[in-house]
């Protein structure tokens, strides 16, 4: 039996016994990785795991449960204890399938699927191409980790509400560390890459190089005092602040009233030079998907214009709780509850290179690593640790390291201007960020 008919037969019998309406998702995954350390192959793993995951609904109640056997012969108990999870638990007036009027009524190809599986002494061969890179950057001591991994995921998807869709995606990816000096003087970097096809990634040489140079410059970082400057975040470090905005705006944050922007819609949050985009339908892009977790076509949208907020990011139950209609950001794993998530989101960039920013500022500091977390989302206050590099007279001065960036997301928002430096190769991305001004406690 496939999986397309094994999901409607699981979902059929489920009505029979008592649910009113049913979903049911299939995950299969196949993994594959190869680490080196010291010119030898330090892991190589292979990993493979398939479960169904059954929902239910009976009125306002609803159960889930995930099971990896898929003997038919072994539904109807799944099927009872399912039932039972339901019927014990409590009412949710939000909870429910999507309406047939709401499916999405065809599967695009986006070619999110690379076909061929990597030979493992290939994955083992761009491992240690990457630490040999690396090392062969002066100044370089060693190297912590070289990794080469690819995993292929696919979903089957069928609702009583009469939808049935797949699809399959693949996850490409290169990672190394560096260290460069010694005893307090110790400094490390990593540099990565991920792509959907594996051709489409960037070449493990270089990456390794990149992770060495990039260690290598922070060599004898200094202190700062406290002060208050302008900062330009990296555009790696500025991927985490657009993170931030989409947890903001995330449809259940916004329903538990546990985000300072839930009475901002249509209002201006950012600069007017910000825009913000999210497209679901890109080509051989990480966050694709032809259909969300619920089984609503997902829409390309921008989240922000010219600095105003256009969108939540809405599943079912949030849009419901929100009196709005979900905007098709539905995931969910097998053992969960739909809850919203980004596809493809990123800033546009500006028009001002890296460079000219940083030429432009006769004090500052560039942001390149956040450490530890602590941000309160109802308040918009942050606190986190960083290194980077100090800017005097326009240039690159030093590196420095052990101070603390403080301030508040809101005053942040309305303050950055983008650089014109974006790639897009992550589900999220930014360029560089200035900001005018936020406080740093260092000494």
């Amino acid at each position: 039996m496939t999986t397309d008919t094994i999901l409607p037969d699981l979902i059929e019998r489920a009505l029979k016994k008592g649910a009113t309406s049913a979903d049911a998702l299939y995950a299969h995954s196949t993994g594959l990785s190869a680490d080196v350390l010291k010119g030898t192959v330090s892991n190589l793993e292979r990993s493979e795991s398939t479960e169904i995951g059954l929902r239910v609904f009976i009125g306002q109640k609803q159960g889930i449960i995930s099971t990896t056997n898929l003997d038919p012969n072994g539904f109807d108990t799944v099927i009872d204890r399912v039932l039972d999870i339901a019927r014990n638990s409590p009412d949710d007036p939000y909870c429910g399938l999507a309406e047939p009027f709401q499916l999405a009524e065809k599967v695009d190809d986006l070619d999110l699927c690379d076909p061929a599986e990597p030979n493992p002494n290939t994955m083992i061969e761009s491992s240690l191409a990457l630490e040999e890179s690396a090392l062969a950057v002066n100044g370089v001591e060693k190297v912590k980790n070289a990794s080469s991994g690819w995993e292929r995921s696919d979903y089957t998807l069928a609702t009583s509400h009469g939808f049935l869709g797949r699809y399959s995606k693949t996850y490409h990816h290169l990672y190394t560390t560096a260290i460069a000096g010694d005893g307090t003087n110790m400094v490390s970097e990593f540099e990565m890459d991920v792509a959907a096809h594996r051709q489409d990634l960037r070449s493990a040489k270089d990456i390794g190089r990149i992770a060495g140079e990039n260690t290598v410059r922070q060599l004898n970082p200094r202190t700062l005092k406290s002060q208050k400057v302008p900062v330009i975040i990296d555009r790696r470090e500025a991927r985490t602040f657009l993170s931030m905005f989409c947890a903001l705006i995330n449809g259940s944050a916004i329903a538990r009233k546990s985000s300072f922007l839930m009475d901002k819609m249509g209002k201006e949050i950012f600069h007017p030079s910000i825009n913000v985009y999210e497209d679901p339908f890109i080509r051989r892009a990480i966050g694709s998907r032809p259909f969300d977790a619920e089984g609503i076509r997902p829409q390309s949208k921008k989240l922000v214009e010219e600095g105003v907020l256009q969108s939540w990011l809405l599943d079912l139950s949030s849009a419901r709780q929100l009196g709005l209609n979900s905007t098709g950001n539905a995931a969910r794993g097998t053992s969960s509850t739909p809850s919203p998530s980004v596809s493809n989101v990123w800033i546009e960039e500006g028009k001002n290179t890296i460079d000219e920013m940083i030429s432009s500022l006769k004090n500052g500091l560039i942001l390149t690593d956040m450490l530890g977390s602590s941000v309160n989302y109802i308040t918009g206050e942050i606190s986190r640790g960083g290194a980077g590099f100090w800017i005097e007279n326009g240039q690159i001065a030093y590196p420095v390291q052990g101070f603390t960036i403080a301030g508040n997301l809101n005053d942040i928002f309305h303050s950055i201007t983008p650089a014109s430096d974006l790639e897009r190769r992550h589900k999220i991305d930014s360029p560089s960020l200035l900001v005018e001004s936020l406080t740093i406690a260092g000494q």
